[in-house]
């Protein structure tokens, strides 16, 4: 493709961009998104998006939805990311990365494109991200999962034909020390009780819903997202209690401590927990989830997973609360 075509393909893009968003074009920037749609046609793609163009406000902020259909020869960047890894004399965290381009194969796609740096004032990802997911969100129950069928691309483009492409990776989280790695004669012998105790479990119903719990837990500690976080945790925990109501669990925490309510309540925090599940499942509250909050809903669970496996307690949240007594702030 020679370069009059190539921008000609990139300067499309600004097309999509309404300039009555900004009032300076040289200090503003938008966030874009694309996505793939199958299985259909650019023409039946032309009888369902007919005007091409759709605008929506979330919160009263400005949201473009474009369908085009994109030639051979139109690239995005893209951002490569290893793992996090420990330089092996100094023991450092390190990460690498490597920024590339990747070429759309010809088809129709879906481009929402929103304000994000508005003439100098920068904008905040996290907040441009929750916006797009929303209106991914409504398209879908609308228009079928199809119609944003893979999400491509999301990052930021500056508006001017001089604009470059800003983009971030997958976030890697600062280990904590609350995180370990634990490795003491007492830490592996309790994780090889745990794994003898499931494997030596009679019950296949029992079995299997302390393996959907592990899965839930799993995705929790996967997942960013602090609310899709607690709500995997959440689940982790319901599932391995067997639905347990949030008063049964503080009496399983009470046989586990030998302690009344109270202490279950104040001194474990377990009226707190609660409280965060009600704020976001009943009140849509958002809740910061850091990683010290984290640990505690993992010690919460190792405890009632022990317990369901009638293990005796190894007193982990005792100790964690103990040991982090600030772990809310």
């Amino acid at each position: 493709m020679d370069q009059e075509t190539r921008q000609k393909k990139q300067i499309m893009l600004e097309s999509f961009v309404p300039t009555n968003w900004f009032k300076n074009l040289d200090e503003s920037s938008y966030w874009l998104r694309v996505y793939s749609v199958v299985p259909v046609s650019h023409t039946a793609c032309q009888q369902v998006f007919k005007d091409g163009f759709s605008s929506f406000c979330i919160d009263t902020k400005p949201i473009q939805a474009v369908y085009a259909a994109i030639d051979e020869g139109f690239k995005l960047p893209l951002i490569s990311q290893s793992f996090p890894y420990s330089q092996k004399e100094s023991g450092i965290i390190q990460v690498r990365s490597k920024i590339d381009e990747f070429e759309l194969p010809a088809s129709t796609y879906v481009f929402l494109v929103m304000p994000y740096k508005v003439d100098g004032v920068p904008g905040d990802e996290q907040s441009a991200k929750a916006d797009l997911s929303q209106v991914e969100a409504l398209f879908s129950l609308h228009l079928g999962n199809n119609t944003l069928r893979t999400k491509i691309f999301d990052g930021e483009r500056a508006i001017t034909s001089k604009g470059t492409w800003s983009m971030s990776g997958p976030s890697v989280a600062v280990p904590q020390k609350c995180d370990g790695p634990f490795t003491s004669k007492t830490d592996w012998s309790n994780l090889r009780e745990t794994i003898n105790a499931l494997n030596n479990t009679q019950s296949l119903d029992t079995k299997n819903r302390i393996n959907l719990a592990l899965q839930f837990y799993q995705r929790g500690k996967e997942v960013q997202n602090s609310e899709e976080k607690f709500f995997f945790y959440w689940s982790a925990i319901t599932v391995v209690t067997e639905d347990s109501g949030t008063m049964a669990v503080n009496q399983k925490f009470q046989r586990i401590y030998s302690k009344d309510q109270k202490y279950v309540e104040d001194d474990l925090h377990w009226k707190w927990a609660v409280d965060c599940r009600n704020d976001l499942f009943k009140r849509g509250k958002k809740i910061n989830f850091h990683m010290q909050i984290e640990r505690y809903f993992q010690m919460v669970f190792l405890e009632l997973l022990r317990a369901e496996l009638e293990l005796s307690s190894i007193l982990c949240l005792k100790q964690y609360i103990e040991a982090n007594p600030n772990f809310k702030d």
